[in-house]
């Protein structure tokens, strides 16, 4: 592993003469940038007032942190937000809602503003609960740079709600709500590797990552684990499919109990997906040809996949079950066939994933 993270080092110096620019790739992330969930605009338009919230979800909380949204402020509350946001769908008939309500909302404050949860009543909002595919009650979206990364569905224990909230502050350089003192330096290393990679400077990205697995870091496995798939993830902007193959190899091989951690094993999902798919084009280009050609099976295909290789797992298996409830014998039932790839990549466990074979089911025997 020392000697895949020495080659990645050696790997970044050479490709700097092919001009790939951080302003060009920092560009390039930005086009795939979409309108979350399918969200647009002219949900935005009407001039009035925001309708108010029955008093059963009303929250206690500093209201930066943890407030109410709707179609009027949804892209500036949700999809233009500089933190991750969690995206509480709920209804005020709805039990299991309001026993998760003071679960999630302590959970959220325990982190002083690194994640903040927005709160949508389907029932007052159902354009954007319809958009955004809810299917149950309560379900969560968590959502960073303005991208579903990851969901859950129905009343989760307590502990299992405070991991996921905790997971998803430290997505944005937040702390652990057991670790209010400062970051360690380990922490503060993966930081700063995670925040450059998610702006494009993939050679600072790789150099500290590879830091992390120099022999005389001090970094434990959960670091080294989320530091090798981080390089993972670098060789993957830079289409070194082999190196990211072996490096994800590498992750489920020596750092087993860490790759089953719900961040980590989306991030190797991706790496994985991406390393088999070879070049495609960027999701942003192939949603726009999908629109000019909607019955187009192959161009669907191809979206799901570079949804799930750009990390909107979400998105990426609503159009897999698009494609296989529109075409489902097409390719020798090829959506099929995808709908089980992102769900067996994902893992077992994943959220996504059940959510994923239900939906499949349904359509295939419902």
């Amino acid at each position: 592993l020392p000697r895949l993270a020495a080659g990645a080092r050696h790997a970044h110096q050479a490709r700097r003469a092919l001009a790939l620019s951080r302003a060009a790739v920092a560009g390039r992330a930005h086009a795939t940038v979409r309108v979350v969930a399918g969200v647009s605009m002219r949900y935005l338009s009407s001039s009035a007032p925001p309708p108010t919230t029955p008093g059963a979800q009303q929250s206690t909380a500093n209201s930066a942190i943890i407030f109410d949204v709707s179609e009027e402020n949804f892209m500036e509350k949700v999809v233009h937000a500089d933190v991750p946001i969690l995206l509480d769908c709920w209804a005020a008939w709805c039990n299991p809602c309001r026993k998760l309500t003071p679960i999630i909302e302590a959970a959220v404050a325990k982190h002083g503003g690194a994640v903040r949860l927005a709160k949508l009543n389907v029932d007052e909002h159902q354009r954007v609960a319809a958009q955004l595919r809810v299917q149950s009650l309560p379900t969560v979206f968590a959502l960073h740079n303005g991208r579903v990364v990851d969901t859950f569905s129905g009343l989760l224990p307590a502990e299992q709600v405070e991991a996921f909230v905790s997971a998803h502050a430290q997505r944005g350089g937040g702390h652990p709500a057991q670790s209010p003192q400062e970051a360690s330096p380990i922490k503060n290393s993966l930081t700063v590797a995670n925040e450059a990679l998610d702006k494009g400077d993939i050679s600072l990205a790789a150099k500290a990552y590879a830091e992390l697995l120099d022999e005389g870091s001090e970094a434990d496995d959960a670091a080294k684990a989320a530091a090798t798939i981080g390089l993972a993830r670098v060789a993957v902007k830079e289409k070194n499919w082999e190196m990211a193959t072996e490096l994800a190899k590498s992750v489920r091989e020596k750092y087993p109990a860490e790759s089953g951690s719900a961040e980590i094993s989306q991030h190797l999902a991706v790496v994985e997906v991406a390393a088999s798919a070879g070049d495609i084009e960027s999701a942003a280009e192939l949603h726009a040809a999908a629109k000019a050609n909607p019955g187009d099976a192959n161009i669907l295909e191809k979206l799901a996949v570079a949804q799930f290789v750009e990390g909107n797992a979400s998105e990426a298996l609503n159009v897999a079950l698009a494609l296989v409830r529109n075409h489902r014998d097409w390719n020798d039932a090829a959506g099929r066939r995808l709908v089980l790839k992102f769900c067996d990549a994902l893992g077992p466990n994943h959220p996504l994933s059940k959510a994923g074979r239900q939906r499949l089911s349904n359509l295939l025997f419902v």
